[in-house]
């Protein structure tokens, strides 16, 4: 009776730990091209620049091309993740960018590892006014428009290609194999007890 339980509760752990391995992230391939528009996302108002898989452009610095727009205003810092684009600003709380049809950021050159084109983003965000209205997307490119929004805080673009399976939360998981032992035990006590 004991050795069933025992067999029957390691099979248990052993099903919650192959669920909670998590499946290989399909992550950006080499790098991603940023381009600012203003007033409108016709007209390119810096220099596009290329931003690696795992790195970071701050400004001001390098690439001048880019980084003179932001002269002024605090430190910027941009950085692209495997499936993840941040943006960090410590600008001067009162400035804002400009108001107009569009002023921002085009993220392009979306490519994945998996090959699958990008199907929808999580928008996480400290800048008031900023919603995931304010971004848009096709499958290989993503923009926000900050346009009159304030020139202090940041935000970050989960990139989600198509297919993409999600993990499960690992909370989620223990409430399963909680879940799971507890019938586990209550079977064990209806045979013990029968």
């Amino acid at each position: 009776m004991i050795k069933g339980l025992v067999v029957t509760l390691g099979s248990a752990l052993l099903f919650c730990a192959i669920i909670a391995t998590p499946a290989p992230a399909d992550s950006l391939t080499d790098s991603v091209t940023m381009t600012f528009f203003y007033p409108n996302t016709s007209t390119v108002y810096e220099s596009p620049v290329v931003i690696p898989v795992g790195s970071s452009l701050a400004c001001p610095g390098s690439p001048a091309s880019f980084c003179s727009a932001y002269s002024e205003g605090g430190d910027h810092e941009f950085s692209v993740g495997t499936d993840t684009i941040t943006y960090t600003a410590s600008g001067d709380p009162d400035g804002n960018y400009s108001a107009a049809e569009f002023s921002g950021f085009d993220f392009s050159g979306l490519t994945f590892l998996s090959g699958n084109p990008l199907s929808s983003f999580n928008l996480t965000t400290d800048i008031a006014g900023l919603t995931a209205s304010d971004v848009s997307f096709d499958p290989s490119d993503i923009k926000i428009n900050v346009e009159g929004l304030a020139i202090n805080g940041d935000f970050t673009l989960t990139l989600n290609p198509e297919g993409a399976i999600a993990t499960p939360e690992p909370s989620t998981l223990v409430l399963l194999g909680t879940g799971l032992a507890g019938l586990m035990l209550m079977m064990f006590r209806r045979k013990m007890f029968a």
